[in-house]
């Protein structure tokens, strides 16, 4: 075994022998403060001013301990927070080039709710359906309206269910005007019934009336 021979200070020395377990002697008992000191990461630091105050005192152990493979790990979780926080920067494919400024400018300046990258690609979607089946122009007057009015998006079932309606050009059904003289086919099935129940009605009262008298007046005509 290795032999080292060094001055320890008295104050040192002291608090090492108060410490020391009774069935330990005082080499063994250094042995064993270094090895679970390593064994912890413990690195030699800056003493602290007591103990830098003491006559003979060099560096020694700090008492904070520094794993390597804690601190690696530690970092490891700070680099997946970044990465999960990280803003979602908002792109238009080529296929939108024809209106790639004016996207970026609502979903920048004017789009309401949250700016998610779900959200990012239900904006194109649903601007590329516009663009596919009604046309470029149809498209631009889609995003001017959201920039004017801070939508959360332009969709083409959107587009369907109301801009069709107030779009320029397009009229809603207006409801007939009948002329005066059309009566539907129930209207006249229904008069008719109610002619003939009149005339069946005048027919029994006709008959009623035509019955010859009875009874002993009868004798008397």
């Amino acid at each position: 075994m290795a032999q080292l021979n060094f001055h320890v200070p008295e104050a040192l020395l002291s608090r090492i022998d108060a410490s020391k377990p009774e069935y330990l002697d005082r080499k063994g008992f250094l042995c064993l403060l270094i090895e679970q000191s390593l064994d912890k990461g413990f690195t030699l630091g800056k003493p602290s001013a007591a103990q830098a105050a003491e006559p003979g005192r060099g560096e020694g152990f700090t008492s904070k301990a520094v794993s390597s493979s804690s601190s690696s790990s530690l970092k490891e979780k700070r680099d997946k927070s970044k990465n999960k926080a990280a803003k979602y920067i908002f792109s238009v494919p080529p296929s939108l080039d024809a209106v790639k400024d004016k996207l970026i400018e609502f979903w920048r300046d004017y789009k309401d709710g949250k700016k998610t990258r779900a959200a990012g690609g239900m904006l194109i979607t649903g601007c590329q359906a516009i663009l596919d089946k009604y046309g470029l122009s149809v498209l631009q007057e889609q995003i001017d309206l959201a920039c004017a009015n801070n939508w959360q998006s332009i969709t083409l079932k959107g587009y369907e269910q109301f801009g069709l309606v107030s779009k320029k050009g397009y009229t809603a059904a207006e409801p007939q005007h009948k002329h005066p003289a059309y009566r539907d086919a129930a209207d006249v099935l229904a008069e008719s019934d109610r002619i003939a129940q009149q005339n069946l009605e005048h027919l029994r009262r006709k008959q009623e009336e035509s019955k010859p008298a009875t009874g002993p007046l009868a004798d008397l005509f």
